[in-house]
């Protein structure tokens, strides 16, 4: 199963490094001079390095991942008609949602842990 999930998470891995891509050869495609709009490449490159620490199974990437959704989506709740609430809310909006669905269904399958210490020498016989 773990290697499932690998095959998984590199999947997503790969669609942020192309999107990732995308975003920054559209950032100066008919480059017209600096705006707001130009910081969503930045954006998108902190989701994909952060995703990327999440197929290196360091957990504290995916609390962070999470974390940055969960601001981005309240970001764009909140600021509907401000120009930086469209830069950071609309960056991989909805699909980013659907990546932490999976990042929460995958996690203690793909990380291995989360098991009390009570558990973990249950399972070895140490019980005295």
């Amino acid at each position: 199963m773990r290697a499932t999930t690998n095959i998984v998470f590199f999947s997503i891995l790969t669609f942020h490094i192309l999107w990732c891509l995308y975003a920054f050869y559209s950032m100066f495609n008919e480059y017209d001079g600096w705006t707001v709009y130009h910081w969503q490449p930045l954006v998108v490159l902190l989701y994909t390095i952060v995703w990327a620490g999440i197929c290196f199974k360091n957990y504290w990437f995916g609390f962070a991942y999470i974390g940055l959704v969960m601001i981005a989506f309240l970001i764009k709740a909140a600021f509907k008609q401000n120009e930086w609430a469209s830069v950071i809310g609309e960056a991989l909006f909805p699909v980013d949602l659907i990546f932490v669905a999976v990042l929460l269904i995958l996690f203690k399958t793909h990380f291995g842990i989360l098991k009390r210490p009570d558990a973990i020498s249950d399972s070895t016989g140490d019980n005295a």
